[in-house]
Formats: C-alpha cells, sequence, structure tokens
C-alpha cells in the first residue's frame, strides 16, 4: 500500500480514478501501526514491570528500530549530498535534525520529524509508541474500553487544540504521535478481544460510534481539516477485515508471509528504489499505456527493494538479534547475581 502511494505520487499521466485510489496507500502505515501493536501484546502478554524484564525490553525494541534507521539516515544524507532531494535538501542534516533520528525522538521535532528519512516520521511514532508500551499495557488491564476510548478522545481534543490554536503545520501534527495514538490502542484493543474471546466486537464498535462522537464535537471549529483523523475510520476498517482474514489465514501463501517479515527494511529501502526505478529507467516512457506501467513499476520496486530487504536482514537484522540476545542473556544473568 506504502510504495502504491508513493509511486503514483511520482509518476504523471495516471487516470484520475487510478490517482485517487492510489492516495487510500497512505493508510498503509497505519496497518503497520496496528499490527505492531497487536503484536507487542503478543509477545509481551505478562506485565512489563520489574527491571529484569524492562530493561531487555527496550534493549529488544531500539535494537529491532535503530541500525536499520541509520542506514536510512547514511543513505539519504548521501542521495540529498548527490542532489537527490528525497527526506529533505541538504541543508535540514543539522546535528540536532540528526541526533533527533539517530535517538529516535524525530516526531515531536517539526524540521526533524519526516525530513533526514522519508517516512521517518512513522518510525518516530513507532519508537515513542514501544516507550509508552509498558505503561500502556499495564494501565488497559482492566476496563479497556472506556479507557482506550478516554485516551482516544484526549488525542483527538490535544490534536484540535494544536489545529485551532497554534501555527504548526497540519501534516505535522497529522504525523504526531498525540494524533497517531489512537491506532496502536485499537491493534491492543484488538488483542484483548480476541484473548477474551469475544464473538461480538462490541467492544470496538462502541469505540468506533464514541470516536466518531467525540471528534464530531472537538472539531466543530475545523471544517475542511477533517482529514487529519481519517486515520481512526481506517484502523476501525482493517479492524473488521482482519477479523474477516483469520477465518482464512491458512490460505496466505508462504512468499506472502515471509514478504511481510521483510517490511520494516523494504519500507526504509523503497524510496531510494523508487526514485532509481522512475528515474534511472525513464519514466518517459509512460506513452499511451500509464496504467499498465504503474503496475509494472510497482511490482519492479516492490521485487527489487524485496532483494535489498533480503541483504539487509542479512547484514544488519540478523547479526543485530544474534548481539541483542547476547546482551539480553547477559542482563538477566547479572540481574539475578
Amino acid at each position: 500500500m506504502v510504495v502504491v502511494v508513493h509511486v503514483a505520487g511520482q509518476m504523471h499521466g495516471l487516470p484520475s480514478a487510478l490517482a485517487f485510489i492510489c492516495t487510500f496507500g497512505n493508510m498503509g502505515v497505519q496497518l503497520f501501526f496496528l499490527l505492531s501493536a497487536y503484536s507487542a501484546c503478543l509477545t509481551n502478554a505478562s506485565p512489563i514491570t520489574a527491571p529484569s524484564v524492562l530493561i531487555p525490553y527496550y534493549i529488544k525494541r531500539f535494537m529491532r528500530l535503530a541500525p536499520l534507521y541509520w542506514i536510512g539516515i547514511l543513505l539519504y544524507f548521501l542521495m540529498a549530498s548527490a542532489g537527490i532531494v528525497y527526506g529533505g535538501p541538504i541543508g535540514n542534516y543539522t546535528k540536532w535534525n540528526v541526533l533527533a533520528n539517530i535517538l529516535l525522538i524525530n516526531n515531536v521535532f517539526p524540521s526533524a520529524q519526516n525530513y533526514i528519512v522519508p517516512g521517518g516520521w512513522c518510525i518516530g511514532c513507532f519508537s515513542l509508541f514501544y516507550l509508552l508500551f509498558p505503561v500502556l499495557n499495564r494501565f488497559l488491564e482492566s476496563g479497556v474500553l472506556l479507557k482506550t476510548a478516554c485516551i482516544c478522545a484526549l488525542g483527538a481534543a490535544v490534536t484540535g487544540w494544536l489545529l485551532n490554536f497554534t501555527t504548526l503545520p497540519k501534516q505535522y501534527i497529522y504525523w504526531l504521535i498525540v494524533n497517531q495514538i489512537g491506532i496502536f490502542l485499537i491493534g491492543m484493543l484488538y488483542y484483548k478481544d480476541i484473548r477474551l474471546q469475544s464473538k461480538s466486537y462490541i467492544g470496538l464498535q462502541l469505540l468506533f460510534g464514541s470516536g466518531l462522537i467525540s471528534v464530531t464535537l472537538l472539531l466543530i471549529h475545523t471544517i475542511g481539516q477533517m482529514y487529519i483523523y481519517r486515520h481512526i475510520l481506517a484502523a476501525i476498517t482493517f479492524i473488521f477485515v482482519l477479523n474477516a482474514l483469520r477465518r482464512y489465514e491458512k490460505l496466505v501463501p508462504d512468499w506472502l508471509v515471509y514478504l511481510g517479515s521483510l517490511s520494516y527494511p523494504i519500507f526504509i529501502i523503497h524510496f531510494a528504489v523508487s526514485w532509481m526505478v522512475l528515474h534511472i529507467i525513464n519514466v518517459w516512457i509512460l506513452g499511451s499505456f500509464p496504467s499498465v506501467l504503474f503496475l509494472l513499476y510497482v511490482f519492479a520496486i516492490v521485487l527489487i527493494s524485496a532483494g535489498f530487504a533480503f541483504f539487509l536482514n542479512w547484514l544488519i537484522e540478523k547479526p543485530c538479534l544474534k548481539l541483542t540476545k547476547l546482551l539480553v542473556g547477559r542482563i538477566r544473568i547479572e540481574m539475578r547475581v
């Protein structure tokens, strides 16, 4: 989904209907958020409170995100130095902006949020969610629906205030963790709903209704800015789609599951690959068949990105996983002494 929207944004001459459909690819990021929250609950079913559990948890999360992201910082800095502006112009690569990205706290800084690594805003969201996850998971042990609805409403209220009473760019507010936190919470709620073996998903329906009401009340003066909350509607839609797909999970091919395991390196690298495909392989050959060539470009970009992702998984992710296991094992041994 994300690849589709980024390719469509760089191509000219696409039919208006196809271009419009491609805009929904932006919601692929929210699908990542939702699934990541669900996965975090799945792999951390017990409360993360004791230092012997909390410290290894943070090490694992940081090592999962940081090394590949640092490769992205270097890659897009080199591209910007060569005049290929994708993440942002070379002037954006100040020491503070780069440091914020290295520490994965770029989401809260407007100049660093998305202008060092393209798509970096969502990696910043991931890191802040993982930072808050132990607290959120403990907080949602009981009264899940009410607490989730309250946090979503609070996030909507803060976002509405930022839109109405500050001069911050709309795009920055949309990317901000306070506006995206509801997606993660809906993913956590989905996990807890499945764990409780609910058949009706009444909780999600009530959350959907309460979210619509709160958004309507809070945004009564923000007509024309409603797009900034569309991700909540997308998350709810994904929940019902995922619930339907659970019945047919055995039909999902193994290659697609493996491709999903490479989604993070694919996300980091596909911006550079799309530039390469669309500019080095001559975007002017669109000719009379833009829709067909668009599909060919998407296929080529996914295929090449997957190849690079496989290499990065071997070169970066697997060694980091081994190192993480060694570090976590040593920390746990020392804490027992």
